[in-house]
């Protein structure tokens, strides 16, 4: 009856996320991060970020295009057109990068830091018009523009950044700090620093609204693509160990969304059908012990009410039955019509609930059920057999059932009265509230239930083992079915019977 506990994969996100930044502040706080590498140190360095990054954005195109088809959502169109853009920018960016001057005739430091600072000048808003349409369904509109924006024009302009004879941005000179940015650079630092603020803003709400995987792998990765756009500002030389640093942030940032969608789509549905399988096929092991279970207390019940109407017929088709005698058969009679009465309306009641399937929850009144299980169960037994009392404040509580519920009560007062041994039986019921919990107390003064009775009140159902009867085993399949709990103990010294039923009260919670 608790809420699902949290999943893995969410503290794995979340640690990987904390020790890439430890990371990183280690690096800039030792001052690794400002050492110069060789040449042939970060060609090597690249060599093995740059492929995991088109990896990484290779699987995000993928399974965004997939579920884009599926479901035609904004944000999977915008994610499609990003990692599209990722690829290219990747490969432009290796081949410009300084430390391949000499290997790569377009290797040049302004052309490179053109291509980064403007890929993330396009990237930041396509980023944030994703993040502000959540998961709405696309227009034709949003689909024209955002075709036009990430299909045609970005890849044009990065193409056109690296083509172009001189850099379209200019960038700080080598050894100076972030006071050698130009207006314009300067603009478009601020315009990639608010907008992706606004879209860490608007995944943080999403997935605290959702508590959806890829709005928390979304959010993780905005903040270390911002972490990543700030290293990269305060960088001033592209040689430096820095350089790898933040690329490699901006690649966790895609695995982030990659390892999600790979969980999200492959490894989730298969470890689901693995559990509805297991589920299925105890539900079918279930269902055979039960009908054995029925038939043998059928075949029981049933032999016993044959046999004491055969008696009674024999004994009444008599001539010498006196009035004494025919009272005594009367009463017997009518014992074993309330006692058929009862066993149909258990029987009723045992196919009601294999006929309702799963429960329609619902916001049940506590006393109503009682009081009108109490009324049903004097009918049945008797009216002078069973009292039972409650507190007033009872009359304010709700639980989650249905209208089997007054059944519910009838079955367990009904199993009361046929073991207690007490005329009349009182019965003395109280709450407690736990939480989302109910906890119902019965107590009564009686004979104990027998130890095996109570085994196999706790234990799953076994044919050839359980001695529960139906009343009791409707009251343990009705309580299972209402995600609660039914216990039973027994004080010896005042020999007092307590039976506890545990009741959700919350609509929400997990059944």
């Amino acid at each position: 009856m608790s809420a699902t506990p949290p999943r893995k994969m969410d503290f794995i996100l979340i640690i990987l996320l904390l020790i890439a930044l430890y990371i990183v502040a280690a690096f800039l706080y030792g001052g690794q991060a400002w050492i110069v590498l060789e040449p042939e140190t970060m060609v090597f360095g690249l060599g093995i970020l740059v492929p995991l990054q088109a990896t990484t954005a290779g699987i995000v195109l993928t399974y965004s295009l997939v579920k884009y088809k599926q479901g035609q959502q904004f944000r999977d169109l915008a994610l499609v057109l990003i990692s599209l853009n990722v690829l290219l920018g990747s490969f432009l960016y290796f081949l410009t990068n300084e430390a391949l001057i000499g290997l790569s005739p377009l290797a040049s430091r302004e052309r490179n830091r053109t291509i980064v600072t403007a890929f993330s000048f396009i990237l930041a808003p396509t980023l944030l018009v994703g993040s502000l349409a959540g998961e709405a369904p696309i227009t034709r509109n949003q689909k024209y523009i955002a075709l036009l924006w990430g299909g045609l024009i970005t890849p044009f302009l990065n193409l056109w950044f690296l083509f172009s004879p001189s850099p379209v941005f200019a960038t700080k000179p080598i050894g100076q700090g972030i006071e050698a940015l130009n207006p314009l650079l300067m603009i478009v630092i601020v315009t990639v620093f608010l907008a992706m603020l606004a879209s860490l803003i608007r995944t943080t709400k999403a997935f605290l609204k959702t508590r959806g995987r890829i709005d928390l792998a979304l959010t993780l990765a905005v903040l270390l693509w911002f972490t990543a756009v700030v290293l990269f500002v305060f960088q001033t030389n592209p040689l430096q160990l820095i350089e790898l640093v933040w690329y490699g942030i901006m690649l966790l940032g895609f695995a982030f969304i990659a390892g999600t969608m790979m969980v999200t789509a492959v490894i989730e549905p298969h470890e689901e059908m693995k559990r509805l399988v297991s589920m299925k096929t105890e539900q079918l092991e279930e269902s055979e012990r039960e009908a054995k279970f029925y038939l043998d207390l059928w075949s029981h019940k049933m032999g016993n009410l044959l046999q004491g109407m055969i008696m009674y017929l024999d004994l009444f088709s008599q001539p010498e039955t006196d009035m004494d005698e025919a009272k005594k058969l009367h009463e017997i009679a009518l014992k074993l019509s309330k006692d058929a009465t009862l066993i149909n309306r258990q029987v009723n009641i045992l196919a009601r609930i294999k006929e309702t399937g799963e429960l329609n929850k619902e916001q049940m009144h506590l006393q109503s059920a009682l009081s009108d299980a109490m009324i049903i169960t004097q009918a049945l037994r008797g009216e002078g057999d069973l009292n039972i009392s409650w507190s007033e404040n009872i009359g304010s509580c709700y639980v989650i059932a249905d209208d089997l519920l007054p059944s519910l009560f009838v079955n367990l007062f009904v199993f009361f009265t046929r073991t207690s041994n007490q005329v009349p039986l009182i019965v003395l019921s109280s709450f407690t509230q736990s939480g989302n919990d109910l906890i119902l107390k019965f107590r009564y003064t009686g004979n104990r239930i027998p130890i095996e009775t109570e085994h196999s009140l706790k234990e799953n159902l076994k044919p050839s083992q359980n001695v529960l009867s139906l009343d009791l085993y409707s009251v343990k399949i009705l309580m299972k079915r209402y995600d609660g709990d039914v216990s039973y103990r027994y004080e010896n010294e005042t020999r007092t019977n307590e039976v506890l039923l545990v009741f959700s009260t919350d609509k929400d919670a997990s059944f």
